[in-house]
């Protein structure tokens, strides 16, 4: 995946050594039509396909071959080639049920104890399984997050996120949801004690 970009690519030759024309279709596997993606493709044997106007869901791509440039039309050859189901997905996933405690069972960097903000939340997608859990406070570096599970396996991953106490200044505290697909979904929480 390449984000909203899709790579098709195939391999063809003619054993005349004709040279090769391609067309490229699409659809959605509960359709049964095909529709125009490409046509009159020549000297290459791959196709960047921008997927971020089409809705979420399960495609197929057929490549279509013709060696109608060094033969009559009559006489010219076509072979064409179905691709397996791929999903799109162009939505970002949802962070959703955020809530903030503080509790008391952090120790601050010099070793004494102190506070720790724990954040509990829902990251969420509804085409693939979350990949990753990032948070950053105020605007610093990114700092990963596993699931409540310690395992990114679903497309709904319930998180908690303990952040060492920080000061009584107001903090903003930015969360990511990533899913397979690149998506990445924001959420924020904006912290003031």
């Amino acid at each position: 995946p390449l984000g909203t970009r899709k790579l098709i690519s195939w391999d063809a030759e003619d054993p005349n050594n004709d040279r090769l024309e391609f067309d490229l279709e699409y659809k959605s596997v509960d359709e049964s039509k095909w529709k125009e993606l490409e046509r009159n493709i020549k000297e290459v044997n791959e196709f960047y396909w921008n997927t971020n106007r089409i809705p979420d869901g399960n495609y197929q791509t057929k490549v279509i071959a013709c060696d109608a440039l060094d033969n009559p039309l009559e006489l010219a050859l076509m072979e064409e080639k179905v691709s397996a189901a791929f999903l799109v997905d162009n939505t970002r996933p949802t962070i959703s049920g955020l809530e903030t405690i503080i509790g008391s069972d952090s120790i601050d960097r010099h070793g004494r104890p102190g506070h720790a903000i724990m954040i509990f939340g829902i990251a969420k997608d509804e085409m693939c399984n979350i990949t990753d859990i990032q948070y950053c406070i105020d605007s610093e570096d990114w700092q990963t997050a596993f699931p409540e599970d310690n395992i990114f396996d679903s497309k709904e991953e319930s998180f908690m996120l303990k952040i060492p106490y920080i000061s009584s200044d107001e903090h903003t505290i930015v969360i990511n949801a990533v899913d397979a697909q690149g998506n990445i979904g924001s959420s924020r929480i904006v912290f003031n004690p």
